[in-house]
């Protein structure tokens, strides 16, 4: 800026964990996927927990937790958050959200009835009950193998809690 001698700092770069001295010690990193794009993102504490019914899923890496229009899922809701919370992580950071049943985690890559049943139906059903809105969320292909699940999140605000500082 011309006033001090010193050539210009990177203060804060969210990408490569580099955090400003000004930023509150109780934020979160949150990878936002609105309309298909992703961005990273800090919310401080007070801004975060207002912002909750912004996103229609917000998958919490830091505690295995699941929240839908804002709420906590119960586990009678989603039987499976911690492996829902890995799985939509990984589609997420996949390319064109795409995920073949060798890319998922035991048994939800060995029968797709398990990934249906304990996750992708159940998951459909809260976000059409809270949001109001149709998950794309789909399994093509085989039975045992060879089968993929995909994410069209043309329609969907996804926030993933990455960590906390």
């Amino acid at each position: 800026d011309g006033i001090e001698g010193l050539p210009a700092i990177i203060e804060q770069d969210i990408e490569l964990g580099i955090r400003s001295q000004f930023i509150d010690k109780q934020s979160v990193v949150m990878t936002v996927l609105e309309q298909g794009t992703i961005r990273k993102i800090v919310k401080t504490n007070d801004n975060y927990l207002d912002g909750l019914h912004d996103y229609n899923i917000i998958l919490d890496l830091t505690s295995g937790k699941v929240l839908v229009g804002g709420l906590p899922i119960k586990s009678d809701e989603l039987p499976s958050q911690k492996s829902t919370v890995h799985i939509l992580h990984s589609l997420i950071k996949s390319k064109n959200f795409t995920l073949s049943n060798s890319d998922l985690p035991s048994s939800y890559g060995q029968s797709r009835y398990d990934l249906q049943g304990k996750i992708v139906m159940p998951l459909i059903k809260v976000v059409k009950e809270r949001c109001k809105v149709d998950l794309q969320l789909t399994i093509s292909g085989g039975i045992y193998d060879n089968y993929s699940l995909k994410l069209d999140c043309s329609n969907l605000k996804i926030a993933i809690i990455e960590s906390k500082l």
